[in-house]
């Protein structure tokens, strides 16, 4: 039978993933922007002239960490919220024994002086971990590569399940 702890940890880690993903995402988004918006602003001074109204790229920039703080903090309760017996039951159809020790395996060979992605993270330990990410810290990066390897064998894996389980139509 498989082991609930077990089961959490690997919930942990994907859930985890997910939510470093999305706010790299933002981040990356939100570089994007503060850069766009700056040039935009440059060249708008240079054609009229001079700034008469200057902005704060840097206020910018701070609320739109906060904001992505603030978004990844609602998705962590949200997952929290479904992280219920009835759901965990679920994941353990999904997850074999095996999938659980690979996941577990991949993330605890790594210590970054965080709390590893199998735990159920604080904030500032997202955060720790969208900084290596931003940073493109080298052994993130590895363990990542190497639970995206996972994920895409899991996905293939469930596809040709999927496919073998399915009614042939003639």
């Amino acid at each position: 039978m498989l082991d609930d702890e077990k089961v959490r940890k690997a919930m942990n880690a994907i859930v985890n993933w997910g939510l470093i993903f999305i706010g790299g995402f933002q981040l990356d988004f939100s570089k994007a922007f503060t850069g766009l918006a700056e040039g935009i602003g440059k060249s708008m001074a240079k054609s009229f002239g001079g700034e008469k109204e200057k902005v704060d790229l840097k206020e910018v920039k701070n609320q739109m960490n906060k904001e992505i703080l603030k978004m990844i903090t609602e998705m962590k309760k949200e997952v929290a919220a479904q992280m219920t017996p009835e759901n965990l039951d679920q994941m353990k159809k999904l997850l074999t024994e095996e999938d659980c020790n690979k996941i577990i395996n991949i993330i605890e060979k790594y210590d970054f002086g965080l709390p590893p992605l199998t735990e159920e993270l604080s904030d500032e330990a997202l955060v720790g971990y969208l900084y290596l990410s931003q940073k493109k810290n080298k052994n993130y990066e590895k363990m990542m590569d190497e639970f995206g390897k996972f994920n895409d064998e899991y996905q293939k894996s469930n596809e040709a399940n999927t496919k073998k389980s399915s009614p042939k139509k003639n």
